[in-house]
Formats: C-alpha cells, sequence, structure tokens
C-alpha cells in the first residue's frame, strides 16, 4: 500500500470571542434617567406642596394678626367709656357716673335704670346727647325721678336700683354696649322689647368734672 503521505499541518485558529461591552455601557441609562427625573419630580411636588403649606399658614397667621389689630383698634375707644355706680349697698346706689376716658367724645348716651319693686323689676331709661372727652358726668339718684303713675313719680333714691346696660356711639359712628360684666359691639337698647317703663328725668343738670387718667391715642 502506498504510504499515505501526511497533509501539511493545519493550525487551528481558536475563534474570537465577542468582545464584551465596558461595564458602563451595560448600565440601562435610559432607564436611570427616567427613574431619577419621576423621583426629582415627585421631590419638586412635595417641595412645592410643603412650601404652599407654610406659605399659607405665614398668611393665615398675618390675616388672624391683622384682624385682631383691627379689633383692638375698634375697641380702642370703647374700652375707656364706662360707668361705675356710686356707694351700693343692697342696691341703694347714691349714683351714677359716667366716664370718657378718651379724647374724643361719644354720643347718643343711654343709661338703662334697672329698678327693682313689689311687681317685679322695671327698666327705666336715662339719656343724654354726648359725653364730652376726658370727662365724668355724674347723675345722682335723689334728683333722678322715675314715674310711677301718670301724675306720681318717685325718686330713684327711695328704690333699690342697678344699672342694666350702658349705650354709646363712638367716634367712627359704632354703637356699643357695655353691662357690668361685658363691652360688646352693635348695641340697640330698644332690644329689650318693650321692657323701657319710662324715662329718669333728672332734676337739673349732671355734675360734671376731668375724668383721671385720660388718655391719648398712641
Amino acid at each position: 500500500m502506498a504510504r499515505q503521505r501526511p497533509g501539511p499541518n493545519v493550525v487551528r485558529r481558536p475563534r474570537p470571542r465577542p468582545q464584551e461591552a465596558a461595564w458602563w455601557r451595560r448600565i440601562p441609562w435610559a432607564h436611570i434617567g427616567a427613574v431619577v427625573g419621576a423621583v426629582a419630580a415627585v421631590g419638586g411636588l412635595i417641595f412645592t406642596g410643603v412650601a404652599t403649606y407654610y406659605s399659607a399658614e405665614v398668611s393665615q397667621d398675618q390675616l388672624e394678626q391683622s384682624r385682631e389689630e383691627s379689633a383692638q383698634k375698634a375697641r380702642d375707644q370703647a374700652s375707656r367709656v364706662t360707668f361705675w355706680e356710686e356707694n351700693s349697698f343692697y342696691g341703694q346706689a347714691k349714683g351714677v357716673h359716667l366716664v370718657n376716658r378718651s379724647p374724643d367724645p361719644v354720643s347718643l348716651i343711654q343709661v338703662v335704670l334697672h329698678v327693682s319693686g313689689p311687681g317685679g323689676g322695671k327698666m327705666f331709661l336715662l339719656a343724654d346727647s354726648s359725653l364730652p372727652p376726658c370727662t365724668e358726668f355724674t347723675f345722682n339718684a335723689a334728683d333722678l325721678n322715675i314715674p310711677l303713675a301718670p301724675k306720681e313719680k318717685m325718686p330713684l333714691s327711695d328704690t333699690s336700683w342697678r344699672v342694666e346696660r350702658f349705650t354709646f356711639t363712638d367716634r367712627n359712628g359704632q354703637n356699643w354696649v357695655r353691662s357690668p360684666v361685658f363691652l360688646a359691639r352693635e348695641a340697640q337698647v330698644w332690644s329689650l322689647n318693650g321692657q323701657i317703663k319710662g324715662v329718669a328725668l333728672p332734676s337739673g343738670p349732671a355734675e360734671v368734672k376731668e375724668a383721671a387718667a385720660c388718655e391719648q391715642d398712641g
């Protein structure tokens, strides 16, 4: 047999492996960018919401402060107008003092007197046109006559009585009512629904003197 001649030596080269991409190319940047964008958007909404909330809170606080200052300013003069009963003992007061410690007058002053009696309490009205600034009026009970009958009168000092309320109009035209326990706006003395039985008529003018501790507006 013929000797087989060996073929030429064939060197098999290994197939080249596909080149691996760099690690940073394998990162899904598009997805990460979308996620980051979404997180940033949510963070922006949260920040906007928080900023809006605190802005609203600050605005509300400023509004409340402005209202309080406005209410205080509206009460400024009214808080300086008051009354007191002189030597009240079991309702037998000698007189009533009306005091205006503000630098401006108050007008349409009306004092509702509650007079005790056998048939129950009755209301009588003591009125005057105005109370000048820094002034105190004193009405003596002995000089105030209340009607008991069409032709009969009795001095207020002969019975038990007290001040039910004191109403007046301030420099801004606002009506006020003051009682022994409160000061309120929008007073209407006629809201007593017909309980006013008559007028307490003074036999002479009220005693007038300068009010102590009269305050000037700041």
